[in-house]
């Protein structure tokens, strides 16, 4: 990954110098280590949504959060779910929706992209543990049939 900064930042300094003019150029990554700013190291840990697990043949995955309405937490959750249904070796992935309490309609969208991803890579997608509440609005939009 490339970060565009001013010549003069460091990752102990990230203002950088005041320029006359201003130029940039391209820094790699490894320039910025997560352990030296808080701000990226928070972000890299934001960025993980899920409990990824293989049982056996299958993999399982949990989401972190309880409550998913956040749209930069479903964004992202939907980001890593299609990443792996698209490029799992095992051809089996279970979402389990068992710490999960609220959702936004937000997420039935992506559970259809995820879906659409899954089908082309040839994966085959189930949720498991819903609450009952969650399982209502899931059969009001037919998500049985889908799923």
């Amino acid at each position: 990954m490339l970060r565009l900064v001013f010549p003069g930042t460091t990752s102990s300094n990230p203002k950088g110098h005041f320029l006359a003019a201003i130029s940039w150029k391209l820094v790699p990554d490894f320039y910025f280590p997560t352990d030296a700013n808080p701000l990226i190291k928070a972000m890299h840990q934001m960025s993980k949504r899920l409990d990824i697990s293989d049982d056996g043949n299958v993999t399982v995955v949990r989401f972190k959060d309880y409550r998913l309405i956040d749209e930069i937490v479903i964004h992202t959750a939907t980001q890593e779910l299609i990443e792996l249904v698209s490029n799992r070796e095992n051809p089996k992935v279970l979402i389990n929706f068992e710490d999960v309490v609220f959702l936004s309609t937000a997420l039935l969208g992506c559970l259809i992209r995820i879906k659409k991803a899954a089908a082309l890579a040839g994966t085959q997608l189930k949720l498991c543990d819903i609450e009952e509440k969650i399982y209502e609005i899931f059969l009001l939009v037919r998500f049985d049939r889908v799923f």
